[in-house]
């Protein structure tokens, strides 16, 4: 067994059972209930330039801080990675990787590709390709 595994075991005794038995029970959720029709808090009864702000700041959201979110919340869960599919911590981090280098080189490939081919074969493809490839790992989350 090689040493990251070894340390990664250790994590696993002591730390990794103390988290999960924190962790919330299905029954401890609360239902969220209107206090009636016209309910000021229920994003329904929202004015309309509330509800276009609201979903202007999700939007800005997903689309700016996607990018270092998405690249720095992978990371703390690589040791759970490793130890739950016996792998190592650079097997574990290969998904980060593969996302750097997506958001890397995707927009510099798709811009020129989708402005001389045109968007709807680039679309068809991308739509292909992204298939194929969870037609091809499906039976690997069956293990």
């Amino acid at each position: 067994m090689s040493s990251s595994l070894t340390e990664l075991h250790g994590i696993e005794s002591s730390k990794l059972c103390r988290e999960k038995l924190l962790l919330p029970k299905r029954t401890d959720f609360v239902e969220l209930q209107w206090d009636g029709p016209d309910d000021p808090e229920n994003p329904k009864n929202w004015p309309l330039w509330q509800r276009w702000y609201c979903t202007f700041v999700v939007a800005w959201m997903f689309s700016v801080v996607h990018a270092t979110f998405g690249s720095s919340i992978f990371v703390p869960g690589t040791d759970y990675m490793a130890i739950e599919f016996g792998t190592s911590r650079p097997v574990a981090l290969i998904g980060l990787s593969v996302h750097l280098i997506g958001l890397a080189c995707g927009p510099t490939l798709a811009a020129p590709i989708s402005e001389t081919v045109g968007r709807d074969l680039y679309l068809f493809f991308q739509a292909i390709t992204r298939q194929s490839f969870r037609v091809l790992t499906r039976p690997f989350l069956e293990l």
